[in-house]
């Protein structure tokens, strides 16, 4: 041991146990005897830690049934590990190696020659630097959260500036209609939703004076049409009034002794034009009336339009009834104007004006449900099935002095009872005008006892 002038580690053996020291010795003579001074500090847990110095580094000794650490939790568990690798983690523990090396170790004596080696581990504890990446991992996520959120409010603020004037305009055009044309979209901006909206308001401007020019060309063709029908309508009444004064002039002129008699027969006749007239002045008068709706025997008002239709010899007017008919329910003036407009105009089709007209009453069937049809043919002209398709719209007419309201006021009063109306005709071989009114009954109420009081 004396020739060894570097540190050992020397075991030493003490009655009650054995420890290990880090010594160096030191031979001398006095006298002629030799002697070797044996210096060294015992190996225990307090100097590993001063030797350590800082509470993450441990210093540990290995040696076969001796181990010691400044980390009293690390020397159990490394008697268990054995030799350490010279770098690297513990196996199953926390620490890093940071360094090992190896010491020789002899016995106490100095005779004995080197039996072992023990080793001196520097470890490192990983669990600071773990804490750290731990926190740095909840401040990695706490600061992705955050901006996140951050973003997301920015994302959500930003769309709403964008689409609550979006929503709003989408709003206000949802509402806007030809009679409702005093949606604001008065301009809030200059960016592009400011844009939209003076172009929405500028479309609305204009559509309200579209509009308005539209209600008053409305309103003139509605007097003109108005008008059109009441004329037409007047004049198929005063017909029959026309035809009683004309015989009656023509008696004057010759026969006035039957002129009496001939106009007390005629009596009704202008007395039932007179009514006519007056409940068409007083339906034009309300307008839009509501009809009176009752059961109507159409083989009598078939009878009254032959019978006020007039005289006339150069046409043969012909009825055909059927006996039995049930009632149809509507408005007896409406059949009446009905009849009157689809004789005037098969009288008017003849050629030259004579030929034939028939007017007919059956029972039908029209699409499962009875029905009451009038059928009124004639002899004229015909017309083509382009000039068919269109004889009940508005205004149009193949005659040279025709308004073109006749049979489209047929097909409007026919609607207004439920019923149908169509027409088959073909050039030369005359025209057949039907109207099919659905059968039904008018409940009429139980009339009630007036109470006194």
């Amino acid at each position: 041991m004396a020739d060894r002038a570097e540190l050992l580690f020397v075991t030493i053996r003490k009655p009650d146990r054995s420890f290990m020291a880090l010594a160096r010795g030191r031979e001398f003579e006095i006298e002629g005897r030799r002697f070797v001074l044996v210096g060294g500090i015992s190996l225990d847990g307090g100097f590993l830690q001063r030797l350590a110095g800082d509470r993450d580094v441990a210093v540990s000794l290995l040696y076969p049934g001796l181990t010691a650490s400044s980390d009293p939790n690390l020397a159990p568990l490394l008697t268990n590990v054995g030799l350490p690798p010279s770098s690297g983690p513990l196996a199953g523990l926390d620490d890093q190696i940071a360094g090992r090396f190896e010491m020789p170790v002899i016995g106490a004596d100095g005779e004995t020659p080197l039996v072992s080696r023990a080793y001196v581990a520097v470890t490192h504890t990983q669990r600071p630097l773990q804490g750290l990446l731990l926190r740095l991992d909840s401040w990695f996520i706490g600061t992705a959260t955050a901006t996140g959120l951050a973003a997301l409010f920015f994302a959500v603020w930003l769309s709403s500036r964008v689409s609550r004037p979006l929503a709003a305009l989408a709003e206000k055009t949802a509402v806007l209609d030809l009679d409702r044309l005093d949606i604001d979209f008065a301009p809030r901006g200059t960016d592009e939703v400011g844009t939209l909206s003076r172009l929405l308001a500028d479309l609305t401007a204009r559509l309200r004076t579209s509009a308005r020019h539209l209600r008053e060309a409305e309103r003139r063709a509605a007097v003109g049409q108005i008008a059109r029908q009441v004329t037409h309508d007047i004049k198929n009444g005063l017909i029959p009034l026309r035809n009683v004064f004309r015989h009656l002039s023509q008696l004057d002129d010759g026969d006035q002794r039957s002129l009496s008699t001939v106009f007390h027969e005629r009596r009704g006749t202008i007395d039932t034009s007179i009514e006519y007239l007056e409940t068409l002045a007083g339906n034009y008068a309300r307008l839009s009336p509501t009809p009176e709706r009752r059961p109507c025997d159409l083989n009598a008002i078939v009878d009254e339009a032959v019978r006020l239709s007039g005289e006339d010899d150069s046409v043969d007017l012909r009825v055909n009834l059927s006996e039995g008919l049930p009632p149809v329910v509507g408005d007896p003036i409406a059949f009446r104007r009905i009849l009157d407009n689809l004789i005037a105009n098969a009288v008017d089709s003849l050629v030259d004006g004579r030929g034939a007209v028939t007017i007919t009453t059956t029972r039908a069937d029209s699409g499962g449900q009875p029905t009451v049809r009038l059928t009124v043919a004639d002899t004229g002209c015909g017309m083509t099935d382009a000039e068919t398709e269109k004889i009940f719209n508005d205004f149009y007419t193949t005659k040279a002095t025709g308004t073109g309201l006749g049979l489209s006021i047929v097909r409007r009063l026919v609607l207004d009872a439920n019923g149908t109306v169509s027409a088959t005709s073909h050039p030369g071989g005359g025209t057949v005008v039907t109207v099919d009114t659905p059968v039904g009954q008018v409940v009429v109420p139980e009339p009630t006892e007036e109470r006194a009081g």
